[in-house]
């Protein structure tokens, strides 16, 4: 027998929501594209895969990879975040914030509503 899940006394939350990397993640994109409307010509790259959404960009592309750079070329873009950039991608922040060849524009930083953990994303652009 199917119960009734639609019921007055009982309620689902199906919700789908946003969380706190994500958010910073399209505030970042939109920052970029107003500030940077070349950043697909000049070359973005970020380690967090959800930034193709808000950016456009195709992470599968058998061209310049956004997610695989394979050198830093003078006047490319590339957002740091502090999961995958340091996990994955090998790249801590404190490795380009001390680097004279990367320049950081713009850090931005959220909390997390229910653990209220800290996330981060820098943008950095090659000296």
């Amino acid at each position: 027998m199917l119960q009734n899940l639609s019921s007055k006394s009982e309620h689902i939350d199906l919700a789908i929501r946003v969380t706190a990397d994500q958010e910073i993640a399209n505030k970042l994109s939109e920052y970029i594209k107003t500030k940077y409307p070349d950043y697909k010509k000049r070359g973005i790259f970020f380690h967090a895969s959800y930034l193709s959404v808000p950016l456009d960009v195709d992470p599968t592309t058998t061209g310049v990879n956004p997610m695989h750079p394979d050198g830093f070329h003078k006047g490319n873009l590339y957002i740091w975040d502090d999961w995958y950039s340091k996990e994955e991608g090998g790249m801590p922040f404190e490795l380009l914030d001390k680097d004279p060849n990367w320049k950081k524009d713009t850090m931005l930083t959220e909390k997390e509503k229910v653990s209220g953990a800290e996330r981060q994303l820098a943008l950095f652009i090659k000296q």
